[in-house]
């Protein structure tokens, strides 16, 4: 399973991807009032990614995840309603998800997790 730091770092814009990388490519839900200020700020400022969304709907931006519609998910904080039930589709869906914290997504406070998310397997280890 890939390293937080490392997605952290990715997701910071400390590393630099090729122009025919397909990250440069990618549509990413991104909801940025509940990443960390100084990570939303590099992101907007250098985003590795070439569109960013936000329904606003948690469990439909997993469900979008799962089916496609988005190659990355980026959410600072999620309650269990939020992320049980889309998390759960993703990972049926053949998904991989981390937080920006952990390796394993199930570890830690489920009261408040983010997510690393994408359908993608070579993607996701880009990003995580």
């Amino acid at each position: 399973m890939p390293s937080r730091a490392r997605a952290l770092s990715q997701w910071q814009g400390v590393a630099t991807f090729p122009a025919e990388n397909f990250l440069n490519k990618a549509i990413a839900n991104v909801d940025f009032k509940r990443l960390d200020r100084r990570l939303a700020v590099e992101i907007v400022a250098k985003p590795p990614y070439s569109s960013q969304r936000n329904y606003g709907t948690c469990t439909l931006e997993w469900c979008y995840t799962a089916a496609g519609y988005f190659d990355l998910y980026l959410h600072g904080g999620q309650k269990p309603w939020d992320y049980a039930a889309g998390c759960l589709i993703l990972e049926e869906a053949g998904g991989h998800r981390c937080t920006l914290d952990e390796d394993d997504y199930w570890s830690g406070n489920p009261w408040r997790r983010s997510v690393i998310g994408a359908l993608d397997a070579d993607l996701f280890v880009l990003m995580a």
